[in-house]
């Protein structure tokens, strides 16, 4: 263990007490590794093993340790939660929620982004504000009486085998310790830093991170366990180049109790300042380890909350974590100069629907129907030409996933600011030709997993923005039972091709069927039984080329 974390916060006596329990802790660790380092079966290719993260300075999802110019780091880190992997991962069919056709995602390329600083107007929460150049996060809990919560501190990898390191903007240190976060956050406004990941010779991959303690640390230098309940949960207000994790570290035995299989969330990436709002309920275990904990329960017992950051190897990320409060309080405005990052994937100002916009990194199309009460209407899902012998593909910028589901397109529409990917069709077997494409559905999904079609003409029509080297089609899918009583012949309106960004809006009477199928619908018809909405590309077998959508929006919102 690096012992720069007890310099940092107790002083230099305690860390010649604490020695002992340090070699202990190191000792315990280096048996764990040899006897766990592939338990539950974990394959190298899909992330790290189960490390003890409290035993060890490396097992977060972040990538650098360095709190000095020498590169060393501090202490006590909890183990990795999350898999973050570049293996393939299928795509979605229209006719369920996630997933069906054999699409292989592509391994991700992190774009490097140069920092600046500039004024700018951000939310603050109720236990920390860097803006406010505040020190410590006033947690508001001191467990062993020592008076030593809620300072920050920061891990990697380093006792794992991993060189990864975070580069701070200015020399750390203050009168009482060279470790001390003070001359960074007075700097950013913020906890601010680039990540550089290296794997050394680690089998997974590599990580650094900054955290604070709950409840502070005990005589022995150990996390003490807190309740933190009465919070509710936590808000964060932060930006990173590279998407992150929040993690709730439990203590040595807390830790251990669960595999190392701790509870997070995910922080998307964000190259200018957002607030996050997380209920405990809604930190969830990646589930590969030995013991079950939910947010809710972890939140009686939390030694730590830990940023992490945790990618391919090479992998480079700038980060400023700005706030940070108990869950709902992160609202008070400060005007202050904060470090932003500019990245190579930024994108222009567009025009933007009322239901989704693609820059302002929301997730699911608002389409404020909920046909089934289910909270499941608007989530993007992709389609193939597979399940009929055709094998095009869409590859991803960066690997999917959150969470809660590896499919999902959060980490893409944060980098594309928008939904986007390149297609390759290929028609195999298939006597016509071959497609791929995006959707969401309009009313969400029954029990079965079916699209439920719902009545919107009220929309009037839709609007979108967006772009493609070919032309597309926009397609209504009308549910299992009126799909193959038309033969499949759905009503689309056409999309011509376009490089820069354009916008349609379609009016309902647009949407026609082509004519080959069994029987033709009304307009008010299809409008009356509107299950998904699906962009699709379909052309000649070995055509190429890119797409992006970048808003939704009833027909005539989608405007500057």
């Amino acid at each position: 263990m690096n012992k720069s974390i007890f310099t940092s916060v107790f002083g230099l006596s305690l860390l010649v007490g604490c020695t002992d329990y340090v070699q202990q802790m190191e000792d315990d660790h280096e048996v764990w590794v040899k006897q766990n380092a592939y338990a539950d079966g974990i394959p190298d290719s899909d992330g790290p093993t189960p490390l003890p993260t409290e035993l060890s300075s490396a097992s977060d999802d972040s990538g650098d340790i360095t709190s000095s110019p020498s590169g060393v780091d501090i202490g006590e880190t909890s183990s990795p939660s999350t898999k973050l992997s570049s293996s393939s991962m299928k795509t979605t069919s229209s006719s369920t929620k996630l997933s069906s056709s054999s699409m292989k995602v592509s391994s991700s390329s992190v774009n490097k982004s140069s920092s600046s600083y500039a004024t700018s107007t951000v939310n603050c929460g109720d236990l920390w504000c860097g803006p406010d150049r505040i020190y410590r996060v006033n947690t508001g809990i001191d467990v062993a009486g020592e008076d030593n919560s809620g300072y920050w501190f920061s891990y990697g990898d380093d006792s794992d085998g991993g060189a990864s390191i975070i580069t701070w903007p200015v020399t750390r240190g203050n009168e009482y310790s060279e470790d001390a976060f003070d001359p960074v956050i007075d700097h950013c406004g913020g906890l601010c830093g680039t990540f550089a990941l290296n794997k050394g010779t680690l089998t997974y991959d590599p990580f650094a991170g900054v955290g604070f303690s709950v409840g502070g640390y005990d005589a022995s230098g150990a996390f003490t366990i807190a309740d933190a309940s009465s919070w509710g949960g936590v808000c964060v207000v932060y930006t990173t180049d590279g998407t992150m994790t929040m993690e709730m570290g439990l203590g040595d035995k807390g830790d251990a109790s669960v595999g190392y299989d701790v509870p997070f969330v995910s922080l998307p990436k964000a190259s200018a300042p957002v607030t996050k709002d997380f209920p405990w309920s809604s930190f969830k275990q990646a589930g590969w380890g030995k013991g079950k904990v939910t947010g809710d329960e972890a939140s009686t017992k939390v030694a730590a909350l830990k940023f992490k950051y945790q990618a391919k190897d090479g992998s480079v990320a700038n980060f400023n974590i700005i706030s940070v409060g108990r869950y709902g309080t992160c609202s008070k405005s400060t005007n202050t100069q904060i470090q932003s990052s500019s990245s190579s994937y930024a994108t222009s100002t567009v025009k933007c629907g009322d239901m989704w916009c693609g820059p302002d990194h929301d997730y699911r199309i608002d389409t404020g129907i909920d046909a089934a009460g289910e909270d499941n209407s608007g989530y993007w899902f992709d389609f193939g030409d597979s399940g009929d012998g055709g094998a095009s593909k869409i590859t991803w910028p960066v690997p999917r996933g959150n969470e809660y589901d590896n499919n999902a397109f959060d980490p893409v529409i944060d980098y594309c600011k928008g939904v986007c990917g390149t297609f390759t069709l290929d028609k195999g077997s298939l006597t016509y030709d071959p497609f791929v494409g995006v959707g969401f559905s309009v009313g969400g999904y029954d029990n079965l997993g079916k699209p439920i079609p719902i009545d919107a003409s009220s929309w009037g029509g839709i609007c979108i923005v967006y772009t493609s080297d070919v032309n597309a089609s926009l397609e209504l899918g009308l549910g299992d039972n009126l799909d193959e009583s038309i033969g499949y012949d759905n009503p689309f309106a056409s999309l011509s091709k376009s490089t820069t960004s354009v916008l349609k809006d379609i009016p309902w009477s647009s949407f026609k069927q082509a004519g080959w199928g069994k029987r033709t619908l009304s307009t008010s018809q299809i409008v009356e039984s509107v299950a998904t909405v699906k962009f699709k590309i379909q052309a000649k077998t070995g055509t190429t080329g890119e797409f992006k959508i970048l808003a939704v929006g009833r027909n005539g919102s989608c405007s500057l």
